[in-house]
């Protein structure tokens, strides 16, 4: 995952986001919070089938990504996430059982300052 500014009307060179971030597995920067201040990622690895992870920066640097707390990842896929402007709401996919179809839209609330939970199915 790169970071690309745009200055005087010209995109700068992309610059990696750091070793933190950029990982050997399959990584992919899914959303931004709206204070800029946490990176939500789906990371794919050898033993899981994709979860949802998040990292905040610290200073210039990225913290090294954690798992989403709470009910969002389980044993089975989630991922594409996107966060509403108040970064209280995160929509996400999933292909956990009793779904209406493959994958299904899912809505998290945050309900406290790292867990998420409430979920629901959104079809």
């Amino acid at each position: 995952m790169f970071l690309v500014q745009k200055k005087n009307g010209e995109w700068a060179a992309p610059t990696p986001l750091g070793e933190n971030i950029n990982g050997f597995d399959h990584d992919a920067c899914i959303a931004l919070s709206p204070d800029g201040q946490t990176l939500f990622i789906y990371k794919d690895t050898r033993d899981k089938k994709g979860e949802i992870y998040y990292s905040t920066i610290n200073g210039r640097d990225w913290d090294t990504p954690k798992p989403l707390l709470g009910e969002v990842n389980t044993a089975h896929w989630e991922g594409s996430a996107s966060i509403s402007a108040d970064g209280k709401t995160l929509f996400f996919t999933s292909d956990k059982p009793a779904g209406l179809g493959g994958r299904d839209i899912y809505k998290a609330t945050l309900i406290n300052d790292s867990i998420w939970g409430n979920i629901e199915n959104l079809g």
